[in-house]
């Protein structure tokens, strides 16, 4: 490729948990972790739907140990939440370096465009 850039695999996915726990035998369902046994990706960028308040740090945390799989080749790159709906992108450390200027927000589209039981993070 020109100018020394390079191909990415990018994984993009979205899950309704129903509020529930995050369980890694949920999570096998859907998603490969990054070991020898399976397609090394770079990105991944998960959309997470009907997330507790009180879970949120959870499904981060189980996300990212699963991807990693215990390489610690992986890193949480951003996350953002509006009410139960959030965005979690987890990144190859070989490429954090590459990424700069990140910025995100949310827009609540519910009741008078002020709740956030709708709309996008």
């Amino acid at each position: 490729l020109d100018g020394g850039a390079s191909l990415m695999s990018i994984v993009i996915g979205s899950y309704n948990v129903g509020e529930g726990e995050c369980v890694r035998e949920h999570i096998q369902h859907w998603l490969s972790p990054s070991t020898r046994k399976f397609q090394h990706h770079d990105l991944y960028v998960i959309g997470l739907q009907e997330v507790k308040n009180k879970l949120k740090k959870q499904w981060m945390q189980n996300l990212l140990a699963f991807i990693d799989d215990g390489t610690h080749e992986y890193r949480l790159l951003h996350t953002k939440f509006l009410m139960s709906i959030g965005i979690v992108i987890i990144i190859h450390r070989s490429h954090i370096a590459k990424i700069s200027h990140i910025e995100a927000q949310t827009v609540a589209t519910g009741k008078g465009n002020i709740i956030g039981n709708k709309g996008a993070a």
